[in-house]
């Protein structure tokens, strides 16, 4: 989403007539008349007067914060969601995940090794009925 305040050179909370000061300085600036070998220019003279059109309309410039604001809110958690998707799997807040699955239930996820461990107290690491009794298990008085 592109940004006005940018587009016009302004602050957020910028007065009417800052706004119009920035559209007149910058549509003067880029106008095609001044600019005639230069497409660029042509361009940004109708962002700036769009940036404007909007800007200048109470109703218009509302709207468009509102959805500034949730863009950069969206945007936020999107960021944060990419960022922890690009860390390494097998970390998760210092913790190797596949150690402790491994620890917890006897067993490489990868390769479906039995631990040492596991294999001398002749447990079988796919067996869950305890895990499941103790959640599950019907209390009797």
């Amino acid at each position: 989403m592109k940004n006005l305040y940018e587009i016009l050179e302004i602050n957020k909370d910028a007065s009417q007539n800052e706004i119009k000061k920035a559209y007149r300085r910058l549509a003067k600036k880029y106008h095609p008349d001044r600019n005639p070998n230069d497409k660029c220019a042509g361009d940004k003279f109708r962002e700036v007067a769009q940036a404007y059109e909007i800007l200048s309309d109470e109703k218009l410039r509302k709207e468009y914060d509102d959805k500034l604001l949730n863009f950069k809110k969206e945007n936020k958690t999107n960021d944060h969601f990419s960022k922890s998707k690009k860390n390494n799997s097998k970390k998760t807040s210092g913790m190797n995940v596949d150690f402790e699955f491994e620890k917890f239930f006897g067993f490489n996820p990868k390769t479906k090794e039995t631990t040492e461990d596991f294999k001398n107290k002749s447990k079988d690491p796919f067996d869950t009925t305890n895990i499941f009794n103790s959640f599950f298990k019907v209390k009797r008085n």
